[in-house]
């Protein structure tokens, strides 16, 4: 199984209704990996994704990006893989597990939390992105410190 951080923008995208929309399909497509057990879903042991996932899908709750975090709230202590993180200085947003001078600065803050959930999990985390082009503008810095980004709808 595959241990997955998932950018919240994957869930927004799941929660669309165009179906002609590729990036849809294929948003839905990693949920229902993670729902069947194909992948592992790791999560941060401050909560800080799954209180972002909630604030994201407030507004559409009848999606499917929706329903993935109802059901991680029902499933993450079983099938979910919770992982330290610890806030540089008390900061909520910047992370010991991320290393500086590792040409990283600049990255978008508010997704630090997403590479700092696949740095603790000792680099075997893929961080799956949707629409977030940050991912691909530092990749190479943050595939060199181990952690493989699969950018979904990106080219």
């Amino acid at each position: 199984m595959a241990l997955t951080a998932i950018d919240s923008n994957v869930l927004v995208k799941a929660n669309g209704t165009d179906y002609s929309d590729q990036c849809m399909v294929v948003s839905r497509d990693i949920i229902d990996a993670c729902i069947k057990g194909h992948r592992t879903v790791a999560l941060d042991s401050l909560n800080l994704v799954m209180s972002e996932y909630s604030q994201v899908c407030r507004g559409n709750q009848s999606g499917m990006g929706s329903a993935f975090v109802k059901w991680l709230y029902q499933y993450q202590w079983e099938k979910c893989k919770h992982v330290t993180i610890t806030p540089t200085n008390g900061h909520p947003i910047l992370f010991d597990e991320i290393p500086t001078g590792q040409g990283i600065e600049g990255f978008d803050p508010n997704d630090q939390k997403f590479l700092a959930v696949a740095l603790a999990a000792g680099g075997r985390c893929v961080i799956i992105n949707a629409t977030d082009s940050d991912w691909e503008d530092y990749r190479t810095p943050i595939e060199q410190l181990g952690v493989r980004i699969d950018s979904l709808c990106l080219s």
